[in-house]
């Protein structure tokens, strides 16, 4: 039996996309081996499939809420550790990615360049470079003359040397900024002659030129290089950095595209879409998470529930639970009179097919047993 034949026996009993993982990890496999694999597969997701009825939801809420309270302390712990730890750990996470917040406390970039490039210290250097921003104030010396009106820009040579900038080149970013042409551009010295009305003026535009940026990409404060080593003990480098602007990040040529990833759900979305937010949605929640044994199960469905309406969603009034058909499971959560008064005014009706509903009616709910209904035929039972 040829392998594409043994596969074929599987395409009813695998789902398709479990199949193509399981054709691209059998390539180096024998037929025997092939079979022996598919059938370990097939055994696996049989143990893996739920029960019609059970409560997934609930159980994956209770999966998580049980450990949170372990969260939290792991949060209060790691607040008065050393420089470096991010604050930003256990519960408050967790409710910064539920929440989908627009801004989160520490927006972070993995940055991973392409693989002919990952090996070479010197090059991921570079790039680390080219990415970190730069200011005026870091490069040069910026000083206000109040008697001339003038505003003198000392570069450091050695820095300029460094990051391979030109005087001209910082004139013609800070001319941009403050909207004004420089008066002199030397090696050592840039002059600019702002014509200010007042002192206070003048000061205005010596901080816009101390915060223009001369090199690296906005938003990005720090970029660090990290080391890596492979399972074969290869060492290899990648760059995370403090802030994250993947629209830029991502046109720089020698920054793999497939593999670089950042931490914010909102700026994904905006760039990569909402396929790439989910799966930012179930990997930040798995690494909060993954010390308290929670079953990633549970975070997938997380991240579907979040992302199914093809927009990062959150959980709460102005989100799912807010956006719920049932009246009732709406008012259930938070505002009943509201909830309650609008349906009125729109004669709305509730199908009670949910939990929440029909515990409030007095109903068994469609979960479980309560998925069946049973009628007991009297006549049939006479005879």
């Amino acid at each position: 039996m040829a392998k594409k034949d043994i596969y074929k026996e599987y395409q009813d009993k695998l789902p398709e996309k479990l199949l193509e993982k399981a054709k691209e990890k059998s390539q180096d496999l024998n037929q025997k081996q092939t079979k022996e694999m598919l059938e370990k597969t097939l055994k696996e997701y049989e143990q893996r499939k739920i029960e019609p009825g059970e409560a997934a939801g609930g159980i994956a809420a209770q999966a998580i809420g049980e450990r949170a309270t372990q969260m939290t302390l792991k949060t209060f712990h790691v607040a008065g550790l050393s420089e470096g730890v991010s604050v930003v750990q256990g519960l408050p996470r967790v409710e910064e990615l539920v929440e989908t917040r627009k801004n989160p406390k520490r927006e972070v970039c993995m940055i991973k360049p392409k693989k002919e490039f990952e090996t070479n210290r010197e090059k991921v250097e570079e790039i680390r470079a080219k990415i970190e921003e730069t200011k005026a104030k870091d490069i040069a010396e910026i000083e206000e003359d109040f008697a001339e009106e003038k505003i003198i820009i000392k570069p450091d040579q050695e820095k300029m040397k460094e990051l391979n900038l030109e005087p001209k080149e910082i004139a013609e970013k800070i001319k941009k900024k403050i909207r004004r042409t420089p008066e002199e551009v030397k090696k050592d010295k840039i002059i600019f002659k702002p014509n200010s009305s007042s002192l206070k003026s003048l000061r205005r535009y010596v901080e816009k030129t101390e915060k223009t940026r001369v090199k690296g990409v906005e938003e990005i404060e720090r970029a660090t290089l990290v080391e890596k080593e492979t399972e074969e003990g290869e060492t290899r480098y990648e760059i995370h950095t403090d802030g994250t602007n993947m629209e830029e990040i991502l046109e720089i040529e020698e920054v793999d595209s497939k593999r670089t990833y950042s931490n914010s759900v909102p700026e994904t979305y905006k760039v990569l879409g909402i396929e790439a937010t989910r799966e930012i949605l179930y990997r930040e929640l798995v690494k909060v998470t993954e010390e308290y044994g929670i079953n990633k199960r549970h975070l997938l469905l997380i991240a579907d529930a979040l992302t199914r309406k093809g927009r990062p969603t959150p959980i709460g009034r102005h989100g799912l639970s807010g956006e719920k058909s049932s009246v009732l499971a709406r008012a259930a959560f938070e505002e009943q009179v509201k909830h309650l008064l609008k349906a009125a005014q729109k004669g709305e009706k509730d199908p009670l097919k949910g939990i929440a509903e029909n515990i409030i009616v007095g109903n068994p709910i469609p979960m479980g047993t309560g998925t069946v209904d049973l009628k007991i035929d009297l006549e049939q039972q006479k005879k």
